[in-house]
């Protein structure tokens, strides 16, 4: 955090990082450079080149011709551009079922996530799916919410030990109750 600060990239989600946030980012470039092929990793491979690679392999969200693929073929998947709190107070019928929040927790001072985690259940169907990552602050959620996000140890792990991103510290995978 003091090297990120100095940089000039201190933000709100550096000010809970732990002491330890710099050990933790070291493991996890060790765990990037001795199992990632960034030839054949499409996500790392544009973030340093510009150019995901094969159309074929790449994620669909890496290309506009995938994006819109997609989205023509998968007519059960909404995908909204909006601000979070707008698409939570206007949900399908029956709630959304997929949320994707990347490092919203980091960003947000903690005090903000029980009202965020609330809005998320209210607009969530049932057994929804939480994906998130997060960078200097360890997992947790506000007690009054603990048992209504099931954290899934063993997706968590694997997405993390799947994903070169260095200074990830954590990827949660969670089913809404």
């Amino acid at each position: 955090p003091v090297a990120l600060a100095g940089a000039g990239m201190a933000t709100p989600r550096l000010a809970g990082a732990a002491s330890t946030y710099a050990a933790q980012v070291a493991v996890r470039v060790q765990h990037a450079v001795a199992t990632t092929w960034i030839a054949q990793h499409p996500n790392l491979r544009w973030a340093l080149t510009g150019d995901a690679g094969d159309p074929e392999r790449v994620p669909a969200w890496l290309t506009a011709a995938g994006y819109a693929a997609l989205r023509e073929a998968r007519p059960r998947i909404t995908v909204t551009h909006t601000r979070f709190a707008d698409a939570l107070a206007s949900p399908p019928t029956g709630g959304w079922n997929a949320f994707y929040l990347g490092d919203t927790l980091d960003e947000l001072a903690p005090e903000a996530h029980p009202e965020l985690l609330e809005r998320l259940l209210l607009a969530a169907a049932p057994g929804a799916r939480v994906v998130s990552w997060r960078l200097a602050r360890p997992y947790a959620r506000p007690a009054l919410l603990r048992a209504r996000f099931v954290r899934d140890d063993a997706a968590s792990a694997d997405a993390l030990n799947s994903e070169p991103v260095p200074a990830w510290t954590g990827i949660d995978v969670e089913t809404l109750r």
